[in-house]
């Protein structure tokens, strides 16, 4: 059984679990991750690929981009459409005239199970340099910055 994900990325935060399966390289496993795994397996899975993951986010969350500067907002979606290309999923963009391009990653298209769909907005909100440079500061435990 193949499973068919799908990423919005426009209108919500995107979530630990999103990163963490998206650019981990676990695509191929995700058969077994979702449908096999016990949620202290998939718990376990998450904390194994955190600094991925963290890194991930403190990448995009250093692309600072208001809500109102569409080539920033697009600068994040183009990180996104590069992560996605190395895995070859399906990537569909829809220009927007004002805001950032609304962009949709399919992994598994041709599955014939019902999609599972992952959203999240891509703009950090403030504007650039509110938070320094870099954007993004990190501590032991915590990421400060714009989107973090």
């Amino acid at each position: 059984m193949q499973l068919t994900m799908r990423w919005w990325l426009f209108d919500n935060y995107l979530q630990k679990v999103l990163i963490s399966c998206i650019f981990a390289n676990i695509n191929q496993n995700l058969k077994g991750l979702f449908y096999n795994m016990t949620a202290q397996k998939l718990l376990n899975k998450i904390d194994e690929l955190n600094e991925k993951y963290i890194k991930i986010w403190e990448d995009v969350c250093n692309i600072e981009s208001p809500s109102n500067d569409k080539a920033r907002v697009d600068q994040v979606g183009a990180y996104f459409r590069r992560m996605a290309e190395k895995h070859n999923w399906k990537i569909e963009v829809f220009e927007q005239d004002r805001f950032g391009d609304v962009i949709c990653i399919t992994m598994n298209p041709e599955s014939p199970h019902q999609p599972v769909v992952l959203s999240g907005h891509m703009d950090t909100v403030h504007p650039v340099g509110s938070f320094g440079t870099p954007a993004v500061k990190r501590d032991a435990d915590k990421l400060y910055g714009p989107g973090a």
